[in-house]
């Protein structure tokens, strides 16, 4: 289960993942001639708080706004609203991440979507929001509100778009609960960082 650092419920009807995880994506996340590049696991960036140790997802990098498609038959449990504040309390920028699950031991996570679809955004504004915030000390903060949604979705559905600003793309991460990567420094790491695996290794063929 996802019980540690998640406090997520998961489908009641999911099934265990197989061993071998290659063809259980069946739709790509966004078109590829969308696509500019990808960025592989453990991007570190110094001057960024968030970045200054290997991260566990991967980017999908595209200046033009893009659609991002379900990339298969998912359960998907939450989506959390994220907003930047500056010091005076004006919105910088604001986004939206998805929480989805494919079978019991694995996650996928999109971080990042600047829009939902009509049929996403329906299903949050019908969802009771929880919500915390930074400290006002601070020049930007964060206000993050999580709602549980607990619905099916399918390959292909729309779920919004991503890319042409900011940081110009979409954050795609996929966690395995059995799973445990070898850190030479585990205590700098923070579940579920210790089972990411790449997102890509859950597609197969010309898929992949």
């Amino acid at each position: 289960s996802w019980e540690a650092g998640n406090q997520q419920s998961q489908d009641p009807n999911a099934t265990s993942c197989p061993e071998d995880v290659r063809g259980i994506l069946t739709y790509p996340v966004i078109e590829n001639q969308y696509l500019e590049r990808i960025s592989p696991l453990g991007h570190v960036k110094a001057d960024d708080r968030m970045h200054v140790i290997p991260i566990s997802h991967i980017y999908y990098v595209n200046s033009k706004s893009a659609q991002v498609f379900s990339p298969a038959d998912l359960w998907l449990e939450s989506i959390e609203r994220l907003t930047q504040i500056d010091s005076s309390g004006n919105v910088i920028w604001g986004d939206f991440n998805i929480h989805m699950i494919p079978c019991k031991e694995i996650k996928i996570e999109f971080d990042h979507v600047r829009n939902l679809s009509d049929v996403f955004m329906q299903m949050l504004n019908e969802s009771e929001e929880q919500c915390s915030k930074d400290p006002p000390t601070a020049n930007r903060r964060y206000e993050t509100c999580r709602a549980e949604i607990k619905k099916k979705i399918k390959a292909g559905d729309t779920i919004g778009w991503a890319g042409g600003y900011g940081n110009f793309g979409l954050d795609v991460a996929a966690y395995d609960i059995r799973v445990k990567n070898p850190f030479i420094s585990p205590e700098r790491y923070r579940f579920p960082s210790f089972q990411g695996i790449c997102f890509l290794d859950l597609y197969s063929g010309i898929l992949k």
